[in-house]
C-alpha cells in the first residue's frame, strides 16, 4: 500500500509508470513487456490515414497482448496517432496534438496514455493541456474517440 497522504484518493495525479518501446528495437523482451509500442515512420505504404494506423496498430496489439496501445509519431505534424486495447470498448481511437517544432514527438504518447488511463471515456472525449519536458512548455489537445 502506499504511504499515508500517497494514495490514489491523496493524488489524482501520481505518476503513471508505463514503458514505451520503439517497434524497431531488437530486444523481444522489451516489446513483451511494453505498455506502448511505437513506430516512428511511415507505414509501409507511406501513409499516415487513420485506417492504415488502425491495421497497423492493431496487428501490434495482437501480436503482443500485454500491449495497451500502438501509436504512429509523426514529428513533423507534432501528433501521436494511436489505437489503445480497452477491457469494455474493444479498441479505441486517440490521437495527441501539440506544435513539437521539430521537437521529439514521442512525450505525446505518454500524455494520451496518462489521458486515457486518468478518465476512463465511455464516450469521445477531447482535453486541453500544457507539456513541459524541461525547459519547454507545449500546449496539447488530446481526442480519444
Amino acid at each position: 500500500p502506499p504511504p499515508p497522504g500517497e494514495g490514489k484518493e491523496a493524488n489524482p495525479f501520481r505518476v503513471l509508470r508505463h514503458l514505451v518501446v520503439d517497434q524497431q528495437t531488437a530486444d523481444v523482451r522489451l516489446l513483451q513487456n511494453a505498455a506502448i509500442i511505437v513506430r516512428r515512420r511511415p507505414l509501409a505504404d507511406g501513409t499516415s490515414s487513420l485506417a492504415t494506423i488502425r491495421g497497423w496498430a492493431r496487428r501490434v496489439l495482437g501480436e503482443y497482448p500485454g500491449c495497451r496501445m500502438a501509436a504512429v509519431l509523426d514529428a513533423h505534424k507534432g501528433t501521436a496517432t494511436a489505437v489503445i486495447r480497452d477491457r469494455v470498448r474493444g479498441f479505441v481511437d486517440a490521437e495527441a496534438y501539440g506544435a513539437t517544432d521539430g521537437r521529439d514527438p514521442a512525450p505525446l504518447v505518454s500524455v494520451l496514455y496518462a489521458c486515457y488511463l486518468r478518465s476512463r471515456p465511455t464516450r469521445p472525449a477531447a482535453f486541453d493541456l500544457l507539456l513541459d519536458v524541461g525547459r519547454v512548455s507545449t500546449p496539447v489537445t488530446v481526442t480519444i474517440r
